[in-house]
């Protein structure tokens, strides 16, 4: 709707970022209380990301996050999700507070 040719508009989301990291050979974490701190210690986001996480699988949910920013069109994102694995809810996250996509 807001892309022409001439002005031709990109988007990230959650999943995007996790596929840019994949394809750039970075690691991609699926983050449990097993191997929380582990990860974490392996990883090089923000520390608010990383609070998250944290906090996110105390309470029970599974993480997925890749190593370290993506640059994609001229920025950089982190793309993450959050998942309750009993009832399959979460969140699908762009680092910096948007929720889904920027």
């Amino acid at each position: 709707m807001f892309s022409t040719e001439e002005a031709p508009a990109f988007g990230v989301s959650a999943v995007k970022a996790l596929a840019l990291a994949g394809a750039a050979g970075q690691k991609i974490w699926t983050i449990g209380q097993n191997n929380v701190d582990i990860a974490l210690a392996s990883i090089n986001h923000a520390a608010d990301i990383e609070t998250e996480i944290r906090n996110s699988v105390r309470a029970g949910k599974l993480a997925t996050i890749h190593e370290a920013p993506v640059a994609y069109q001229g920025s950089t994102f982190v793309g993450y999700t959050i998942i309750d694995p009993v009832t399959g809810a979460g969140a699908y996250k762009i680092g910096g507070g948007e929720n889904g996509g920027f």
